[in-house]
């Protein structure tokens, strides 16, 4: 498949309001528009005061200026990639009322349960296998964790990248050029859900086998695996306060991924088991 620009006759602009960061997108290319706003759907239309991107076509690729700083990136997916992260990064970054978590998250009733692991271990995959099998979503990129012990999602739909492996009818092939595309909740006939929820449980995922796997785990062996996770948004007190208040009250279980629909049946089973 090849990657067709979708040139618009003078550059347009799409604002957006993430938690405590808004930012607003200018670019001449249709495609860079529509990727941007699949993954903040949620966030569409707010004021966007915080930060202009601009996107514009160039004779070799895509001039990407923050205003501090100019990239080229050669394909629009690749453009649209990067200022979808850097508006996640800078919007997590000035978090203020807690502590910004590299994690996914699902929940049932009001029961959250944090997925937590290296970039490329499926968390996203296995968050929509979950959706599919009756879950309510929080986030599949960031949680926040609140002072009060609540957790909160990040308002970004679910980047799938990973062909043959994802719930049907997903399993095609993706635009040249792209590393991701973005899906909303109600894609996978799941509800998204935007208000502070209780943690039962945070599950290290991995693709090796443990031989705690399913147990809870110590908070000595606990911490190494996620202070690499997250987002540096305050003094390091900060960050280990907040992990250790989540640890204090959430068991935290090794998960060794093996198929995704199988793995996402047996984490809903133990997260409807816990009260």
């Amino acid at each position: 498949m090849t990657s067709v620009a979708l040139r618009l006759p003078e550059p347009e602009v799409a604002s957006y309001q993430l938690p405590g960061f808004g930012f607003s997108l200018v670019s001449d290319d249709q495609d860079i528009h529509a990727r941007v706003r699949s993954a903040f759907e949620m966030a569409y239309g707010g004021p966007g005061e915080d930060l202009v991107i601009e996107v514009l076509s160039a004779a070799n690729g895509y001039r990407v200026d923050t205003g501090d700083g100019c990239r080229l990136e050669q394909s629009a997916p690749i453009a649209a990639d990067w200022v979808i992260w850097e508006a996640t990064r800078r919007a997590l970054s000035t978090t203020t009322y807690g502590v910004a978590l590299h994690a996914a998250a699902v929940c049932v009733d009001d029961r959250a349960m944090l997925l937590a692991g290296p970039s490329t271990v499926g968390k996203s995959t296995l968050t929509a296998h979950l959706l599919r099998q009756g879950a309510a979503y929080l986030s599949d990129e960031a949680v926040i964790l609140r002072q009060d012990g609540r957790v909160t999602g990040f308002p970004r739909s679910i980047a799938l990248e990973t062909r043959g492996k994802l719930p049907a009818p997903l399993d095609r092939d993706q635009p040249a050029g792209s590393s991701k595309e973005y899906y909303a909740a109600s894609f996978f006939g799941a509800p998204t859900i935007s208000t502070p929820m209780r943690a039962v449980a945070v599950c290290l995922l991995s693709r090796q086998a443990t031989t705690a796997d399913g147990q809870p785990l110590p908070i000595a062996e606990v911490l190494p695996g996620l202070l690499p996770q997250v987002f540096p948004t305050g003094p390091a007190e900060q960050i280990l306060g907040s992990l250790s208040r989540l640890l204090a009250r959430t068991p935290v279980f090794s998960f060794q991924l093996t198929d995704p629909a199988g793995d996402a049946d047996r984490l809903l089973q133990r997260l409807r088991s816990i009260r």
